[in-house]
């Protein structure tokens, strides 16, 4: 990639220029797709390893059972960077929803070591977390040599980051003082139904 390009990129990641500044050089030097994916990730990459030790964990593997989503080809596009970030090698396996849930109701209640970690939901959490087969995520959030300081928690909406944190105390409010984060939310859907109402009357 040329200077150009990559200084772009560079600068959005040392936040000297917005996105939208970022978006619009990208058109202009005619950027787009896999090539402006790859240079975000590498620009991104660089920018979160100057202030954190990222190869704290180089050499290591991760495997993870994920399910068959957008979300996951989303996360597999940037897999390369988070290697190079990182050092750490990750292996996957992908199943679809009509079998993937067995698949992780079983590795969990076998104690199985398989996978270090899974996509789930958050009522599946409420489960999973109280029966001792995942780990409260706060050790790991509230620690600055595991997580990067500058990861913004608080700004994951207040109602995600609620919805996946139980105390395991039947009638606690999820989210309340004593509740262990269960699982980091990645994503949402919004379900609705939307209606004629001339026609409903």
């Amino acid at each position: 990639m040329f200077d150009r390009e990559k200084n772009l990129f560079d600068s959005y990641a040392a936040k000297r220029i917005s996105r939208r500044d970022l978006l619009d050089g990208a058109a202009k030097l005619g950027i787009a797709g896999i090539a402006a994916n790859a240079a975000f990730a590498s620009s991104m990459s660089k920018a979160m390893a100057a202030d954190f030790n990222w190869k704290a964990q180089s050499g290591k593997s991760v495997k993870l059972l994920l399910n068959k989503h957008p979300y996951v080809d989303a996360m597999i596009g940037d897999i390369e960077a988070f290697k190079s970030l990182t050092g750490m090698n990750v292996a996957y396996d992908i199943f679809p929803e009509d079998v993937y849930f067995d698949k992780v109701t079983a590795a969990l209640s076998s104690k199985s070591d398989q996978y270090d970690a899974f996509m789930t939901g958050a009522y599946m959490t409420w489960t999973y977390g109280p029966a001792g087969w995942i780990e409260d995520l706060n050790t790991y959030i509230k620690d600055p040599a595991k997580t990067n300081p500058a990861f913004a928690w608080d700004d994951v909406l207040p109602g995600l980051r609620a919805s996946t944190a139980w105390d395991g105390v039947a009638g606690s409010e999820l989210g309340s003082g004593k509740a262990k984060q269960w699982c980091i939310p990645w994503g949402y859907e919004l379900n609705n139904i939307t209606y004629n109402r001339n026609v409903f009357d």
